[in-house]
């Protein structure tokens, strides 16, 4: 059997299951290549081909920021990679991400149903239903048909509003494809997908999964030693810029005690100027730091409201560490009973969790190794390869 795994990146969180998946496939004596649009594969052992260029890319993004038409551009290329498959011939194409300014979908989805290519499509977020938004909030209008869009100043950035033609295109391009199988990280983004014109299609839930020879319950770690802590109450949070409010991490840290204190990974330097000095900024780090980091800390804090499953918070959970989050969208189905989730968005109510999580007990490890752990979770796209 052989596989094409189509993502935007390889790189970061979906990139990083493109890649593990591939390693899980070679481990099992499948033949697999990854197929992706931007950045640079660095691990050798993992066969790959990047079908775009750079320069393709900005156009792209040029053109959608102009027109609207967000992943039906990229002509180019797609026929670069197209070509690619034709030559590859894979009994299954695993699609990921199909956003990110790199890949026309009509022409992909066209080849594919026309093949009878067997498709799997991990969708990561809600773009796959929607006419423009990767995140809708709370707006419902891609249940019947997009129109008179209010985020067109996020991503992917237009001044067009095109999501009516790209909801009924999107529509049109599935509603037909009888060999197409779609697969969402949460029961949540499932529970969507089925409201949406996906409806029909078969639709499983595998969570993302998370190594757990890098995040586990009581790893060692100097990270307070090095930062001078080791008498403190550390509420560690990752920062996700336009997604994560930057005010209420303010807030937070100034209802701090002078026992307590707020580390912040993830602030870029915008950011850090509106926070008050007495909270620790950090850059992005590597896997096995920010491992060092969740297994210090003694609450993690999430201070975004929408997610499709959230990474880090699995990952937070398998280090043993609580989290203190928002009860919206795929949040509390990730936490669980690992800590807290919140309806109010405030920074008393986000401290008085802090509080409370103190004062509990959280089998945070059993939790992860039960829903998270990769290998198993990752096992199970076999069966859906037909394994």
């Amino acid at each position: 059997m052989r596989v094409a795994l189509i993502n935007s990146v390889v790189s970061g969180s979906s990139g990083g299951i493109v890649l593990d998946l591939s390693r899980m496939l070679k481990k099992n004596g499948i033949d697999n290549t990854v197929f992706y649009g931007i950045g640079t594969c660095d691990d050798s052992e993992i066969k790959s081909y990047r079908f775009n260029t750079p320069l393709e890319v900005k156009i792209s993004i040029l053109l959608t920021r102009l027109f609207g038409r967000h992943s039906f551009y990229s002509v180019l290329a797609t026929k670069r990679l197209i070509k690619k498959l034709k030559e590859y011939k894979p009994e299954v194409v695993h699609l990921h991400q199909m956003h990110g300014h790199y890949i026309n979908i009509k022409l992909l989805f066209e080849y594919l149903k026309k093949e009878n290519i067997k498709t799997i499509w991990t969708c990561h977020d809600c773009w796959a239903v929607t006419g423009h938004c990767a995140c809708f909030s709370s707006c419902e209008k891609w249940i019947s048909g997009c129109s008179n869009c209010t985020k067109l100043n996020e991503y992917p950035i237009s001044i067009c509003d095109a999501s009516s033609i790209n909801w009924k295109k999107k529509k049109e391009l599935t509603e037909d494809w009888e060999n197409l199988i779609i697969v969402t990280p949460s029961l949540w983004l499932k529970s969507i997908f089925e409201k949406s014109f996906l409806k029909d299609k078969t639709i499983c839930c595998i969570y993302n999964g998370i190594d757990r020879n890098i995040f586990y319950p009581n790893a060692k770690s100097e990270f307070k030693k090095k930062y001078n802590l080791e008498n403190k109450f550390v509420i560690f949070s990752v920062y996700k810029e336009g997604r994560s409010r930057p005010e209420i991490y303010g807030e937070l840290a100034n209802t701090l005690k002078s026992n307590e204190v707020l580390v912040i990974c993830g602030v870029d330097r915008r950011t850090k100027k509106h926070l008050p000095k007495s909270v620790i900024s950090l850059p992005y780090v590597s896997k096995k730091e920010i491992a060092e980091i969740y297994s210090a800390a003694d609450v993690y804090f999430h201070g975004v409201s929408e997610e499709s499953f959230g990474l880090v918070l699995a990952e937070s959970i398998s280090c043993g560490t609580p989290v203190v989050c928002f009860n919206r969208t795929a949040i509390p189905e990730i936490v669980g009973d690992c800590g807290i989730a919140l309806d109010k968005f405030d920074a008393k109510s986000v401290y008085d969790a802090v509080q409370a999580v103190k004062k509990g007990k959280y089998d945070c490890g059993k939790r992860a190794a039960e829903l998270f752990d990769k290998d198993k979770n990752y096992a199970k796209y076999l069966e859906l390869y037909g394994m």
